[in-house]
């Protein structure tokens, strides 16, 4: 490994830290789960790709959450982006979207891209982006679900992301707080790592599941591909 990778490597688990640390924060309850020195690093990062934070908005629509990463990044990126987060949350506990015991390959993985690029491409290209994940349930073992359970792990990812990215585009560190703190951010990023750390430790909620989590480390995930680490 050369020097330039050495220090690649360091960048990345440097971000990884602090995607596990606000996983943390948010299950604990702090109000303040990514500070502004982290923030505007996190920041710096993202729009040196490019990618424009500005006018983030608080929506609350699911397809409007993903056109906004979309607009952002652009579409082929976000396809690209979305893509690689849900793989790589393939390998986690609780990460499959194929079901309990249902061993991950090398041609499942493939099946999986596929997928996102065929049906998130088509998303990006109507008007108004509506998910379908119902039209995909199958008929038999869990296994027959994965479309169904990879459009319901696409919705979290890009649905976190547009929060997380909604953070970062705070003028202030008052901003970013207050944006932390809001109930948009609570419903559509807090409760997704807190379901998915409750799922990683077995606990199961008896209401009926309103929001889909984000499985444990997924935070780690997105700003490792967020930042391009």
């Amino acid at each position: 490994m050369d020097k330039i990778e050495q220090e690649k490597q360091v960048l990345r688990e440097q971000v990884r830290f602090v995607g596990k640390r606000v996983e943390t924060k948010i299950v604990e309850g702090e109000a303040m789960f990514i500070n502004e020195v982290e923030r505007m690093w996190i920041r710096s990062m993202v729009e040196k790709r490019g990618i424009d934070l500005s006018e983030m908005e608080d929506n609350r629509n699911l397809g409007n959450q993903a056109r906004g990463v979309a607009n952002r990044m652009g579409e082929v990126e976000a396809v690209e982006f979305t893509s690689k987060v849900v793989l790589k949350m393939l390998d986690v506990k609780d990460g499959s979207v194929f079901g309990k015991g249902t061993p991950i390959t090398e041609e499942s993985r493939r099946d999986v891209e596929e997928f996102i690029e065929e049906y998130l491409g088509k998303k990006f290209m109507e008007g108004e982006i509506k998910f379908d994940p119902e039209k995909y349930r199958g008929g038999g073992t869990a296994g027959s679900n994965w479309k169904m359970n990879t459009i319901y792990r696409i919705e979290a990812v890009l649905s976190a992301t547009n929060k997380l990215m909604y953070i970062l585009a705070g003028d202030s560190e008052e901003d970013g707080l207050a944006r932390q703190k809001s109930e948009v951010v609570n419903t559509y990023l807090r409760q997704r790592v807190i379901r998915g750390m409750e799922r990683f430790e077995g606990i199961e909620r008896k209401e009926k599941l309103i929001i889909r989590h984000l499985p444990k480390g997924g935070m780690s995930a997105i700003l490792e591909h967020l930042t391009g680490v």
